[in-house]
């Protein structure tokens, strides 16, 4: 400290006594005048530097970089990855201590000086904060110094928004089963009751064998590994405010994408309207260095809405055949599942004669495995048009105590050609939806083998079903892009001619898949119709043949010179 025309006697004698070579001015000649800089030399100070700007926060700036780029090495441990937010004098003078110390683990924290906003020089600092630092990507944690008064809450939320870090780290609670029935495992998935026998809690560790209770994921925004991440998780694990009884926890192994999901195991049932909730202040996951706290979230167990549907019978028997014909056909549907008993017994159907029939009607047999979806019924004597079959009401049952309805139907005349006499449809928007697999390294500066992310389409998006059938997902890169700037990928979605465009307009060629995940997840159109992320699950669905882009063999070389790839295209079905 010093006055502003004159060296202070404290700091002169400071100076000599400690033999200081160097001497770093803070601020223009208007806040630490020319005179101040001529006594130092007189002092015999070796050389004297001025970092200087057009406002306080400007100077700050430039000090900050002159911190972590020019005298790094004299300065010691300077921190990297977090920056505090002052008000000027006294708060920063009165921070000094806190910024060299205690707050960053003993690393120097960098003060910027700002306002009642976030002036433009400190907006810029932030804006050029890079995303990763050698191998490891960089959180920036932003601190305020003082109360709203000091730094207000304008400020505070500006800061985070215009740093050009990785986000943090965030968690959702799901169900580890497909209970929204949707062809994925994921946070969309409703934790339900647990009726199952609770586990003990001897054996709490990452290979433990899972207990019998319900199993949780714990799905992350980005990836977190799977051997000391999932001991800490279990810490941080509540039922109604309560530690959990967690018997075991366990990452995903494979890709980059399966790895941000860790599935927990309790050993406590769980009833309807419970509240699992984590909270990650206290604990930081991640991968390497690049370690994060990932805040809160809850999840409310919920019991599924009641299944009032009745299962469906359709009957179809076809009479004057070339060769002719004794049976009717029975199929069964519901909406969940059938029950997986017996379903039809002899004395619940029977057969009305049609005009020209005999009197009494044939007889009639019933030929049906237990939970099979369909059943012959056999009648003594060739069918004749008109012959109308008949199951009685509560013939069959579904998982739910639903019972069917009274049904009939009548033998049809044999036709020329096939006729559409009735059509059993299932849910319009199917389990099943169109599927892309990019491979990892199909994305320059990621290693690894097999499956990179998954791009799957949304069961409730206008892409479900038979409608995400002819899409294709074209992978490029802007002819002016640039490996030295700023990640910057760009999404766009064009529904009429069914095609996503991924363009990497710049960035570094060790761009990851969690940054081409983020970026396609956090296009609005996109996200409407997809999902990008991991690939479990897949099992579900049936084998598709992709259909490529272009040819593999353009594609190959292409690859090898660029951070951008190009990924199959949407399946046929």
């Amino acid at each position: 400290m010093t006055a502003g025309d004159e060296l202070s006697d404290a700091t002169a004698e400071y100076i000599t006594a400690n033999d200081i070579e160097h001497v770093q001015i803070v601020g223009g000649t208007g806040a630490v005048s020319a005179d101040v800089a001529s006594a130092l030399t007189t002092l015999g100070v070796d050389t004297v530097a001025r970092v200087e700007g057009d406002s306080a926060a400007a100077v700050s700036v430039a000090l900050a970089g002159l911190a972590n780029d020019g005298c790094g090495d004299d300065l010691g441990l300077v921190s990297s990855d977090r920056v505090a937010l002052v008000r000027g004098n006294p708060d920063g003078v009165v921070a000094a201590a806190v910024l060299a110390s205690s707050l960053a683990g003993g690393y120097l924290v960098t003060p910027l000086v700002v306002g009642d906003t976030l002036p433009a020089w400190v907006r810029g600092c932030l804006a050029a904060t890079p995303r990763n630092i050698g191998a490891d990507r960089l959180n920036l944690g932003v601190v305020a110094v003082g109360g709203t008064a000091a730094v207000s809450e304008a400020t505070m939320e500006a800061a985070p928004d215009a740093a050009s870090s990785t986000d943090a780290l965030t968690v959702r609670i799901g169900a580890a089963t497909d209970t929204s029935r949707d062809g994925a495992i994921n946070a969309d998935d409703p934790v339900r009751p647990d009726t199952a026998t609770a586990g003990t809690a001897t054996a709490i560790s990452a290979t433990a064998s899972p207990a019998t209770g319900p199993v949780l994921s714990l799905c992350f925004s980005d990836a977190v590994t799977a051997t000391d991440n999932v001991d800490r998780v279990r810490d941080v694990v509540e039922v109604n405010g309560i530690a959990a009884v967690v018997v075991n926890a366990a990452g995903n192994a494979g890709s980059v994408c399966d790895q941000s999901r860790i599935d927990v195991t309790l050993g406590q049932t769980l009833s309807a309207g419970d509240v699992i909730s984590v909270d990650g202040s206290s604990i930081k996951l991640g991968t390497s260095a690049d370690q994060r706290s990932f805040g809160s979230a809850t999840a409310t167990v919920t019991a599924p809405a009641r299944d009032r549907v009745r299962p469906t019978i359709s009957i179809v028997g076809i009479a004057g055949a070339a060769t002719a014909r004794s049976t009717f056909e029975i199929a069964f549907g519901d909406n969940v599942a059938l029950a997986g008993t017996a379903l039809l017994a002899n004395d619940e159907v029977r057969i009305v004669g049609g005009p020209g029939g005999t009197s009494p009607a044939p007889a009639v047999s019933v030929a049906h495995e237990p939970g099979a979806s369909a059943a012959v019924a056999t009648v003594s004597r060739p069918l004749r048009p008109g012959d109308r079959l008949i199951v009685d009401p509560g013939a069959v049952e579904d998982g739910s105590g639903n019972q069917s309805a009274g049904t009939s139907g009548s033998a049809i005349r044999a036709q020329a050609s096939p006729r559409i006499n009735q059509v059993l449809m299932s849910d319009l928007k199917h389990t099943a939806h169109a599927t892309w697999t990019v491979p990892t390294g199909s994305v320059a500066g990621v290693g690894g083998t097999g499956a990179g992310i998954t791009i799957r389409a949304k069961g409730d998006g206008d892409a479900a079903g038979a409608a995400g059938n002819g899409w294709s997902m074209v992978f490029d890169r802007a002819s002016t892009y640039s490996a030295d700037k700023p990640l910057d990928i760009g999404v766009s979605v064009d529904p009429k001619g069914k095609r996503v465009t991924v363009r990497f307009n710049n960035g570094p060629a060790t761009a990851t898949l969690g940054d081409l995940i983020a970026a396609l997840n956090g296009d609005d159109k996109f996200a409407a119709l997809f999902s990008a992320g991991s690939p479990a699950a897949l099992w579900r669905l049936p084998t598709m043949r992709p259909v490529l882009c272009w040819a593999w063999s353009r594609l190959a070389t292409w690859l090898r010179a660029s951070a951008t790839p190009v990924a199959p295209s949407s399946p046929s079905r």
